[in-house]
């Protein structure tokens, strides 16, 4: 699968609880941000439709790539053997010191690298938010090989993909859509339901779509201003890309 977040699912998710498993899933002094004010922004939408598209596993082994202070390994260690795959290097404006969440083994590596530190098979639901966009293009097929590799045999990946929808990146974008595509048309995965997104008709902004809002999006420039006219023109919304290991 691949489609854009729209609000109707998220809001059902809302609907169904999703977002209080993750607040409850946090210890008290995370749920809050400077002064006690709650904080929202695009990856708290990504957070509740990786819930939502990870089904509710049980007794799974579950791998978070790039999760760093993940409140979704939070919600989810109760039930499953989970590991954050995480370099804690500050990448990407990821956390530069390590984050030890009790019951979660972190493992020091990139997927694409194919580490020995992960093993073969090893994993029922490989997951990531906010991560695969930082991937390079000629670096997404050996990504997407290397969660073939760890992933057991009808193993799933689920990942919430960030991009930025404008007239003028069309092209941009287009390539990118043909990276993640590429998962399926290798025979490595299989869809698991519609692909929704093929062409660059596909690729212009929908009011249904969640978006970050104009605040985060200013703070992420005055963090990143090189990004500021691109964010200006911009909206930015988020891909749920999703499949099952195929048998090759």
């Amino acid at each position: 699968m691949l489609e854009f977040v729209t609000k109707s699912t998220y809001w059902q998710c809302l609907d169904d609880g999703m977002e209080g498993r993750l607040a409850a899933a946090r210890p008290w002094w995370l749920r809050l941000t400077h002064r006690g004010r709650p904080t929202w922004h695009l990856k708290s939408v990504q957070d509740v439709m990786a819930l939502h598209y990870l089904r509710d596993p049980h007794d799974k082994d579950i791998a978070e790539i790039g999760g760093g202070d993940s409140r979704v390994l939070r919600a989810l260690l109760s039930a499953n053997r989970c590991v954050n795959i995480e370099k804690f290097e500050g990448q990407d404006g990821g956390p530069e010191r390590e984050v030890s969440i009790r019951g979660v083994r972190n493992v020091s590596a990139f997927i694409g690298e194919f580490s020995l530190q992960l093993e073969d098979c090893a994993y029922d639901l490989l997951f990531s938010v906010s991560v695969v966009e930082h991937v390079v293009n000629n670096r997404v097929d050996e990504f997407i090989r290397d969660c073939h590799r760890l992933l057991k045999p009808g193993g799933r990946i689920v990942h919430l993909v960030d991009m930025y929808l404008n007239p003028q990146r069309v092209s941009y974008n287009a390539g990118r859509i043909a990276c993640y595509l590429s998962a399926f048309d290798s025979g490595l995965f299989e869809a698991e339901a519609d692909v929704r997104i093929r062409s660059t008709a596909d690729l212009t902004f929908n009011e249904s779509y969640c978006t970050n809002p104009d605040n985060i999006m200013y703070g992420w420039s005055q963090v990143a201003p090189a990004l500021r006219e691109l964010r200006e023109h911009s909206q930015s919304v988020a891909i749920a890309w999703t499949g099952r290991k195929a048998a090759i």
